[in-house]
């Protein structure tokens, strides 16, 4: 009994197949037969011995490695995986799986190499902190940037102003937003972003740095005397000529150059994943150490360790 695997191998390739009997039974089909609707998901086999014979005859590396399938005529034989959605999201699941996998052995060794040259005897102490890095060139600001720019401002100051002198539960409490029962852990994230030199900045570039109307009524609380062009003027002159590559205003080349106070609170607040799961691992009474890991342009790691205290 011979099986012509080119056909049923290419009759897959189309799709998981579910023939018109199939079908009305509700199942999906036999992937030897197509037509026969199959007992199991894996593998799909009908009742027939027959398809059991023909399907237990092919090779290992000609089946789907998620769904059991025969695989099309790939030519390589290179590829693991069917065309189902399935299946290839489940490729991509493991693809990055086994990419993290590396990724954290390479910077293991990383980190117990530069600690043996910079004679630390644990290294292994500090946590691996992989961070997002921001790799831009420092570029004017477009003309038509700062327009924009100036345009969003001019429409927020006089709102701002009202909530301000309204006092209202809307304005925000400037400076307040920095507030953490986790200061040393902060200070370390602090580290962290001027290791990765604003890669999160980057969305202050479509949102006009995030400023609202509350955002200018909270710096705006603290002087009530002031005007809508004084209060403009006055967040456009931390606006530097040369700013981070399509990249938010106040992006300049030490970090941002627009002062916390007022700064949106997002900007204060938020920390990448990486420096999340750094904070939720310090606690406030014990040493605060990380090992800060960055890429650079030419794709290699740079790490450095932080303590304190």
């Amino acid at each position: 009994m011979s099986l012509n695997v080119n056909e049923a191998e290419s009759d897959h390739g189309l799709g998981h197949a579910t023939s018109a009997p199939a079908a009305r039974m509700g199942a999906k089909a036999c992937c030897i037969c197509l037509v026969a609707p199959a007992l199991a998901e894996r593998p799909p086999l009908c009742r027939s011995a027959a398809c059991r014979y023909r399907y237990e005859r092919l090779h290992p590396s000609r089946l789907c490695v998620h769904c059991l399938r025969p695989l099309a005529a790939v030519g390589s034989g290179a590829v693991s995986h069917c065309d189902a959605l399935a299946c290839r999201q489940a490729a991509a699941r493991q693809l990055v799986a086994e990419v993290g996998v590396r990724r954290r052995e390479e910077l293991n060794q990383l980190r117990a190499n530069l600690g043996r040259r910079r004679g630390i005897a644990t290294p292994d102490h500090f946590p691996v902190v992989d961070l997002p890095t921001r790799r831009a060139r420092l570029t004017r600001l477009p003309r038509r940037r700062l327009a924009l720019f100036r345009a969003h401002l001019e429409a927020l100051a006089p709102v701002a102003l009202a909530l301000a002198r309204s006092g209202g539960s809307e304005v925000q409490a400037a400076g307040t937003s920095m507030a953490s029962s986790h200061r040393t852990a902060d200070d370390i994230a602090a580290s962290g972003c001027a290791n990765c030199r604003g890669y999160c900045c980057a969305t202050g570039a479509r949102t006009h740095a995030w400023l609202r109307a509350e955002t200018l009524a909270g710096f705006a609380h603290k002087d009530l005397t002031m005007t809508a062009p004084a209060l403009v003027e006055h967040y456009l002159s931390f606006v530097g000529e040369r700013i981070s590559r399509n990249s938010c205003v106040y992006h300049g080349p030490r970090g941002c150059t627009l002062p916390r106070e007022m700064r949106a609170d997002i900007c204060n607040e938020y920390f990448c994943p990486p420096l999340i799961e750094l904070r939720a691992q310090t606690t406030a009474d014990a040493p605060a150490r990380a090992f800060l890991v960055t890429r650079e342009a030419d794709g290699s790691s740079r790490g450095q360790f932080v303590s304190l205290r």
